[in-house]
């Protein structure tokens, strides 16, 4: 499953500063926007609740949140880059990439694939550095675009 195809055309973020709950509000309601069927606050509960799990930091500073929920309708790639770096719990904080996925739980092995492509993609150094360099939230979502092409 490749990331571009679960990219929605300005959803990519880019912030100075937020608080690792304000990301996951801003998160939820990106998803939300996108899916009608998803609530902000269900969205918001089930990524919290993924990470009450175990982390979902992938390497430094760097971090996939994820999770499966019944009423999506479609899988979601949301990247929200802060400059200034979040607070996360574990060894590699502060992060300043979070990639985000949403999907429906009729489909859990595409979610593990497409976990697995953008973890692929983001301990990729020269990719991840790339990520890291965008300046706003269209070079953001053109740089991982391509990055997923580059990996094909």
């Amino acid at each position: 499953m490749r990331v571009r195809d679960s990219l929605a055309f300005g959803a990519a973020q880019v912030e100075d500063r937020l608080s690792r709950d304000d990301a996951f509000r801003r998160l939820a309601a990106l998803a939300a926007a996108e899916d009608p069927a998803l609530d902000q606050s269900a969205v918001k509960g089930a990524l919290l609740a993924r990470e009450a799990q175990g982390g979902t930091i992938v390497a430094d500073g760097l971090a996939i949140p994820h999770a499966i929920l019944p009423k999506a309708t479609k899988f979601q790639v949301l990247p929200l880059l802060v400059k200034s770096g979040i607070e996360w719990d574990g060894p590699h904080s502060p992060i300043t990439l979070v990639i985000c996925i949403i999907g429906p739980s009729t489909q859990p092995w595409n979610h593990v694939q497409l976990l697995a492509r953008l973890a692929r993609i983001l301990r990729d150094p020269a990719s991840a550095a790339r990520l890291r360099g965008s300046i706003d939230s269209a070079s953001l979502e053109a740089a991982l675009r391509e990055e997923d092409q580059r990996h094909d």
